[in-house]
């Protein structure tokens, strides 16, 4: 007989450990270790039989992809969704996941699983929005293995095609003792509806909680059962929203695309970001134009950066939008290799928008708005920079440099060549 043995497991992540730790190494959490008893492997041997086929004997599955026409989601996922294709769309709440899978279900027969709303809520929020719902049923069940068993139970062909868990989350089984949201229930459930997705040809879209850290809540084993992960930023109080794809096994894995929050949903934010970028600072001191990349798709935005004297001796700096390390590091660069003082200056830096960048493009923006803002000498509204600035001084190239500079030209402006050092660059002001 197998002999008990006690494991910790984290409520974040799903981690494992032999002992109890007060933080989970693997994603940070602290305090998030539960005590689970466990089996250890027994040495039965298994009967089952290995037969190798080699690979060129076998043929690959063909497919048929769903095209649903919406916001550019086709694109995004390769040319569309893939009939047993299970999704996990993740981001914070409020942030406009249940208002995206609603527009999706107008495009395509759809079974929503109602798992955190009623279904009174949900037809509330399809009324508000003004969406075709002929093409969507309602479910209030949540008890996994009832939706499974209705779902095997359908006749292929029959509607619906795409299935919705909003939230994987808060559907259960009730046989396994744990609550709804624990590791377990998690990990079962999207086994079992990924199990009938595949064997049915259904298309199921999880949509995942996050936690505060930005990982997705529950085991990371349910990033990999499925097939695409989606990842939903924005924030609450500004009407851009970000959509990254981060895993797609049918399909590229770099694409995004940039929303814009509005009374009747989402819309393609391609005329709001045009007037963003019109509506920029001017030929005011501090100002800087750059070109990022979010994803595979290069946008223009603004770099602004301010300065004021020290009040108290401590020179403050407040960073929006941008690594406030990195930004540290830039100003020592410009200090030691091109003589501009800062430690007398307060320094606020922003991107305007409300873009988070992890970009190294942004380092000669940033420099340039700063030197900018403390010499009061504006840079010219019309130029575009970008580049990586190393400890040095040298200016390094950045990756995607054509498609940065296609989107300058498509927007007309003009991509301004950088010297190769940062002290020539900010000399030139």
């Amino acid at each position: 007989m197998a002999k008990q043995k006690t494991i910790y497991i984290c409520s974040s992540c799903g981690g494992t450990s032999h002992k109890w730790q007060g933080k989970c190494f693997d994603c940070g959490a602290f305090n998030s270790f539960t005590e689970k008893s466990s089996e250890s492997f027994s040495t039965h041997k298994s009967n089952a039989v290995v037969n190798p086929v080699p690979l060129q004997s076998v043929k690959g599955t063909s497919f048929t992809r769903t095209s649903v026409d919406l916001l550019g989601l086709d694109d995004m996922l390769g040319g569309g969704l893939v009939p047993g294709q299970v999704l996990l769309l993740g981001g914070e709440p409020g942030v406009g996941k249940s208002t995206l899978l609603m527009q999706l279900s107008s495009k395509i027969p759809t079974l929503y699983i109602c798992g955190e709303e009623s279904s009174g809520q949900v037809a509330l929020r399809a009324s508000r929005l003004g969406v075709d719902s002929t093409q969507t049923e309602l479910v209030d069940e949540r008890d996994v293995d009832a939706l499974v068993s209705y779902l095997d139970s359908r006749e292929k062909g029959d509607k619906p095609q795409l299935v919705i868990v909003d939230s994987i989350q808060s559907v259960f089984s009730t046989s396994i003792q744990s609550v709804p949201g624990s590791i377990a229930q998690v990990q079962y459930s999207a086994i079992k509806l990924s199990e009938v997705a595949k064997g049915r040809g259904y298309i199921v879209v999880f949509v995942g909680q996050v936690t505060k850290s930005g990982y997705f809540a529950g085991p990371k084993l349910l990033e990999h059962i499925v097939d695409t992960v989606l990842s939903f930023e924005g924030d609450r109080k500004q009407d851009l929203r970000v959509l990254r794809v981060l895993k797609n096994r049918f399909g590229p894995a770099d694409k995004t695309e940039v929303y814009v929050m509005g009374g009747v949903g989402l819309g393609l934010a391609d005329d709001y970001l045009a007037e963003l970028i019109k509506s920029d600072s001017g030929d005011s001191a501090g100002s800087v134009k750059t070109v990022i990349m979010e994803g595979s798709r290069p946008l223009i935005v603004e770099v602004q950066a301010l300065n004021a004297p020290a009040q108290f001796g401590n020179a403050r700096r407040v960073v929006t939008g941008l690594s406030a390390k990195r930004v540290q590091m830039l100003l020592a660069v410009l200090h030691r290799r091109a003589g501009i003082k800062t430690d007398q200056y307060d320094i606020y830096i922003n991107i305007s928008g409300g873009f988070k960048v992890d970009d190294p493009a942004l380092d000669v923006p940033v420099c340039l708005a700063v030197a900018s803002a403390i010499k009061d000498k504006p840079v010219s509204r019309e130029n575009v920079y970008f580049g990586e600035v190393g400890l040095l001084g040298e200016v390094k190239p950045v990756s995607f440099a054509d498609k940065r500079k296609d989107e300058i030209k498509k927007r007309g402006y003009e991509y301004k060549e950088v010297g190769k050092s940062i002290s020539s660059i900010v000399k030139g002001l």
